[in-house]
């Protein structure tokens, strides 16, 4: 019996040191469990941000086509009044010179007039 109880006796040491052994097997793969979710965690947090950011940079650059766009239309318009007042000008120019040739003219043949009337 006591051969029997020896033997039992060793064979549930051997069930304690292997379950020690699993405990510890356990805990290190709880670690390494509690590493992995901490460097997911991090990683999609890190995803989320930079899709936050690539939003809002999309957004700044949407909003820069469209100020630029407004630009070009106003150059666009400023170029073509610019067009329209140097063709005014360039009328009233001409204008401005029929008249002194047209009051040269007058004036000269009133002098014509004034000298054959003498």
């Amino acid at each position: 019996m006591c051969i029997i109880y020896q033997s039992l006796l060793g064979e549930y040491q051997e069930l304690r040191v292997a379950n020690a052994k699993s405990m510890a097997k356990l805990r290190e793969l709880e670690r390494y469990k509690e590493i992995s979710d901490d460097i997911v965690n991090s990683a999609s947090t890190s995803r989320r941000m930079e899709e936050k950011e690539r939003i809002e940079i999309s957004s700044q650059m949407q909003q820069y086509r469209d100020k630029l766009e407004e630009a070009v239309e106003n150059i666009c318009f400023l170029e073509k009044e610019n067009k329209r007042l140097k063709s005014d000008v360039t009328a009233a120019k001409l204008d401005a010179t029929t008249s002194n040739v047209l009051l040269k003219t007058l004036d000269d043949s009133k002098s014509k007039l004034s000298t054959t009337e003498s």
